[in-house]
């Protein structure tokens, strides 16, 4: 199956947090009016949006894990998000960010960098060249290394244009 456009980055499971008043203060209680859980990563979030406006996207990146893989199934089972090349991983939950929102603003935190500590575990994909070659254009995170890096070249190889946040001087 081909698709218009193949994604390779961060996808994650966010938990949103809906303040009823104003933003936390220390040693003070703060009610939640609402709370979610969906689908975050700027490779995420961008799947999503691209979907909601009719494109065909496959995503790849980030290993899914226990907590974050039914979240993304269940969300994009009716979207046209293809999930096939993300990496299930038995043994681990799926990385989570947590977003705190009192009206306008929101704070974001996570663990990001716990996947670039010295002796942690690779827990994100190598892009399938396969992939590459059945889209119309590719989207590219650039948080993953060599990883990062192999995407951009197999784009080139395959005469496919891509976007990212890096500049030109990491090409």
């Amino acid at each position: 199956m081909n698709y218009e456009v193949y994604m390779h980055g961060q996808i994650l499971g966010t938990h949103s947090f809906l303040l009823k008043g104003e933003f936390l203060k220390p040693d003070e209680y703060s009610e939640i009016k609402s709370k979610y859980f969906l689908p975050g990563g700027e490779t995420g979030t961008a799947a999503t949006v691209l979907s909601s406006l009719g494109a065909t996207v496959k995503i790849d990146g980030t290993h899914i894990g226990t907590e974050v893989a039914p979240l993304l199934r269940e969300f994009y089972k009716d979207k046209t998000v293809d999930l096939s090349s993300l990496y299930f991983d038995p043994d681990y939950e799926g990385l989570m960010d947590y977003v705190v929102i009192p009206g306008l603003v929101r704070s974001p935190m996570g663990v990001f960098q716990s996947l670039y500590e010295k002796g942690a575990k690779k827990r994100w994909n190598m892009p399938k060249e396969e992939d590459i070659k059945k889209c119309k254009v590719a989207a590219i995170g650039p948080f993953f290394l060599e990883e990062t890096q192999a995407t951009a070249e197999l784009c080139v190889k395959h005469n496919k244009p891509f976007v990212t946040i890096l500049s030109a001087q990491y090409f």
